[in-house]
């Protein structure tokens, strides 16, 4: 009788756990919304639409292209959940380079990975992969 007291008791612990956070990520969605930095004081804004669609720019401190520089280019994206996946290219500058980033959003904590692919119209002549941290302001 005590093992099914137990099993019952913890059962609804975590039934009510699990619907206090199902109500609080119904409630408030994680937000993408706003100014991101990472160390190196690159800069990334992003505008969420209601469909969860990103758009916005992303501002670069470092780059091989160095025309491209404090030049802010445009990027797109989707977020799911705290998931979030954002494209751009860098022709905007005059560079053939192409960033995708994919990672989660932890409170003010965007956990990416970067996959970046440098090219020519006709080739790819180099690939990148890299992690970052990226920091709400």
């Amino acid at each position: 009788m005590k093992y099914t007291q137990s099993l019952i008791y913890l059962f609804f612990c975590l039934f009510s756990v699990n619907a206090s956070l199902a109500h609080e990520v119904a409630h408030n969605p994680i937000s993408a919304n706003g100014s991101w930095s990472n160390k190196s004081g690159s800069t990334l804004n992003i505008k969420r639409s209601k469909n969860n669609v990103l758009s916005g720019t992303f501002t670069p401190t470092q780059s091989v292209h160095k025309p491209c520089i404090g030049v802010p280019v445009p990027i797109t994206g989707f977020i799911n959940g705290n998931g979030i996946s954002i494209s751009m290219n860098f022709e905007t500058c005059g560079s053939p380079n192409t960033v995708s980033l994919l990672g989660k959003i932890d409170g003010k904590n965007m956990h990416i990975m970067l996959l970046e692919q440098s090219g020519d119209n006709y080739r790819w002549n180099d690939k990148t992969i890299a992690s970052d941290i990226l920091i709400k302001n």
